[in-house]
């Protein structure tokens, strides 16, 4: 068993259906996981009550913004399984998930897996009948786009204890999983690439920048010397 973890954007535009997509994907893996929200945007308390799922509140920065360090806290002192998953809430994960989370887990007792991600537009709510995988599988062959291996956008791990005091990074803002991975790899800990076991699916969507705005300065400030961290950094891949 698994505990996913997520801070979700605001239930608003496109982001209503594309949140709502990833988070019923996962309610279907199996054996289902332990899913936890964390925030108060516009929308997540009813999400979380319409698909019954744990909402709780996280502390934020003076722009208001959840910060990544006390979910992160939060979800391993409340998680009811010891491997969790820091995802990003636009992610749909498939049956081929909890599989590659298992062969990892059996291979290490402490770890951090990662992957890349492919990317696709989706407009709508999908429709989760018996074949709605096939139909996911078969856009990203279509249309997908496998994202550069600099980005992270989820991370599984066990114990999670080598990072110690972790900055007050503000989500959604760059930086923080780059120090997650380096802080990882120079701790000795195996860093494990599963993109070609594992396919997560990212939904487009627009987002102007985020990069560049005083969050994100302040993030890559927070992030100092560390070094940079992605998946290409992995020194463990599965096949």
């Amino acid at each position: 068993m698994i505990t996913i973890f997520t801070i979700p954007r605001p239930f608003v535009g496109e982001f209503d259906h594309i949140q709502r997509n990833a988070l019923r994907s996962w309610l279907l893996l199996k054996p289902r996981p332990e899913i936890l929200l964390f925030g108060a945007e516009e929308g997540v308390a009813e999400v979380a009550n319409e698909l019954n799922i744990p909402v709780f509140l996280v502390e934020r920065n003076d722009e208001g913004t959840p910060l990544v360090n006390d979910a992160l806290d939060k979800a391993r002192s409340m998680a009811a399984n010891d491997i969790l998953v820091m995802a990003n809430c636009d992610n749909i994960y498939l049956s081929d998930f909890i599989p590659a989370v298992q062969k990892v887990a059996r291979a290490f007792p402490r770890f951090l897996m990662i992957g890349r991600r492919w990317d696709i537009k989706v407009d709508n709510l999908i429709d989760f009948d018996s074949d709605w995988e096939n139909r996911i599988r078969q856009k990203v062959a279509e249309t997908g786009t496998l994202h550069h291996k600099a980005a992270v956008d989820f991370l599984v791990f066990r114990d999670g204890g080598w990072w110690g005091e972790i900055p007050p990074f503000a989500v959604g803002r760059t930086t923080y999983d780059s120090w997650l991975v380096a802080r990882t790899w120079k701790q000795g800990i195996p860093t494990v690439d599963v993109t070609w076991t594992a396919m997560v699916v990212h939904q487009d969507h627009a987002l102007k920048g985020i990069r560049h705005n005083r969050e994100a300065h302040r993030n890559r400030e927070l992030h100092g010397d560390a070094g940079r961290g992605g998946v290409g950094h992995a020194n463990w891949r599965t096949a």
